[in-house]
């Protein structure tokens, strides 16, 4: 869990000291506040996630399962990890087909792309 967490707030201020490089490039500073939208959303629903962990566990509500696009999943989690990747010197290359939609409740999804 403690994983979980750390990599989105990474990622967060990953983007906030990318973007502190390029005061004068609105391209690269639009880049890095869509990335650090995409991990605070994904921060948010893991708060809200833990939340409703009592739920689930009490039964007073079930996972909804509806379909969601993989790749803007993928696309999501890897800026994410890219982000970090790069505070490291590492390069991540990524590509996709498109149109790859699967049925499975979205944020135990997510955990499953980043976690394996």
């Amino acid at each position: 869990m403690s994983h979980d967490i750390r990599t989105p707030i990474n990622g967060i201020r990953g983007m906030v000291d990318i973007a502190d490089h390029f005061p004068d490039d609105p391209q690269k500073q639009a880049e890095c506040r869509d990335k650090i939208r995409s991990a605070s959303g994904f921060l948010l629903s893991l708060v809200n996630n833990v939340l409703d962990m009592s739920k689930l566990e009490s039964g007073a509500i079930e996972l909804e399962h509806k379909p969601f696009d993989l790749v803007e999943l993928s696309r999501d989690t890897g800026a994410i990890l890219m982000s970090q990747a790069a505070e490291h010197g590492v390069s991540v290359i990524t590509g996709d087909k498109g149109g790859v939609k699967i049925e499975r409740h979205l944020v135990r999804g997510r955990f499953g792309l980043r976690n394996g």
